[in-house]
């Protein structure tokens, strides 16, 4: 349904369904690839970009990267782990 978007409510219970976190802070501490399967999940599920961006603390352009590549993208690393 392009256009319509799950309120911000169900957004987070869609969410929680599924990643099984609470909170951003436990989805960023989830593997890197797990975390992109999630983001294409929640993306199948209905919601936008910029909802998965405010739910996990991802960027905009980072889940784009996802969910335009098959491989998870490097943005999705943790920075202790990003080489400089």
């Amino acid at each position: 349904m392009p256009g319509v978007y799950a309120a911000d409510e169900d957004a987070l219970r869609i969410m929680r369904k599924v990643t099984h976190c609470e909170s951003c802070p436990e989805f960023r501490a989830l593997e890197q690839g797990k975390r992109a399967g999630l983001i294409v999940k929640m993306k199948r599920e209905g919601l936008s970009l910029r909802q998965i961006s405010r739910l996990t603390g991802e960027t905009v352009y980072g889940i784009q990267k996802c969910l335009s590549n098959k491989e998870p993208s490097p943005l999705f690393q943790p920075l202790h782990e990003q080489e400089t």
